[in-house]
């Protein structure tokens, strides 16, 4: 989920596929469908049928298939392992329509949903649209090999940072490394915990968050100082592929945790003091 602007709460992704219909029934225990259950609301693009879109959105629609196999390509080998399902890309035309398919407020610019991966207009704004379409194909990789319920339990540093990693800054683009850099030198960071509960420790959902520091009254440059964050952290663990033997210890049905720790030998608060050391 990534927020384009606006000063209400911020909520992670995964508190909207809880807050709406995303989970229901015994769906939250299966990893996402490989067809989009909603395909037949939208057209689809003659030149990649991948691509689905709302009448009005087809150039927006062309823009993204010109990226799509770049960005899957990118995603694969952040992850190291193909899609296991196929790929589908759904193009609003309005913020209403990606808000009833992904039950996201109207400023929120891309998302996986268990309708799948839906991009709004405001993806597109400022020609930002590959770094969100990179970074959600992210999330929708992982969403494939786990079940939604999994998925909570994974922080959401890590969530993110990968993401964030793959999409080469993507949804904290506005953000700089120097800005995040800064704040770190300043002791103003994200808290890389090694568990995360459905809704965050405390039982709130902005927790899925923590700081060490009070946050930005401004959602917006909260949510990418965050990302971008975690996204060099991500890529400080990334050397010699153990984020990915991470990945697969998840999948394999390990937690998060376990598979950390398996991974690296020591937690990720132990990793962090380590990695502003090297600054």
């Amino acid at each position: 989920m990534l927020r384009q602007g606006g000063k209400k709460p911020s909520y992670a992704r995964l508190f909207n596929l809880i807050n709406t219909n995303s989970l229901v029934g015994c769906y939250a225990f299966e990893p996402l469908n490989e067809d989009s259950p909603v395909k037949n609301e939208f057209l689809s693009l003659e030149a990649d049928p991948r691509v689905l879109y709302k009448e009005g959105a087809l150039d927006l629609a062309k823009l993204i298939a010109k990226e799509l196999d770049k960005s899957i390509a990118k995603v694969e080998e952040v992850h190291g392992k193909e899609f296991t399902k196929k790929v589908t890309v759904h193009i609003c035309n309005t913020a209403e329509c990606f808000s009833k398919y992904t039950g996201n407020h109207p400023l929120i610019a891309a998302a996986v949903s268990e309708n799948g991966l839906f991009l709004a207009p405001l993806a597109f704004k400022a020609g930002h649209h590959k770094g969100f379409l990179t970074h959600e194909l992210s999330h929708l990789h992982l969403f494939q090999q786990i079940s939604l319920i999994q998925t909570h339990y994974i922080p959401q540093w890590f969530h993110d940072g990968l993401a964030t990693f793959a999409a080469n800054g993507g949804g904290g683009h506005n953000v700089t490394k120097s800005q995040a850099l800064d704040y770190i030198k300043a002791s103003k960071n994200i808290v890389a915990v090694d568990s995360a509960g459905m809704f965050g420790k405390g039982g709130t959902f902005s927790n899925r968050w923590p700081l060490n520091y009070d946050a930005s009254e401004d959602n917006k440059f909260q949510q990418n100082m965050n990302y971008r964050q975690s996204s060099m952290f991500v890529a400080y663990l990334s050397k010699g592929s153990k984020i990915q033997k991470v990945l697969r210890s998840i999948e394999a049905g390990d937690s998060f945790k376990e598979s950390f720790k398996k991974t690296y030998g020591r937690s990720p608060s132990d990793l962090w003091v380590e990695y502003r050391a090297s600054m």
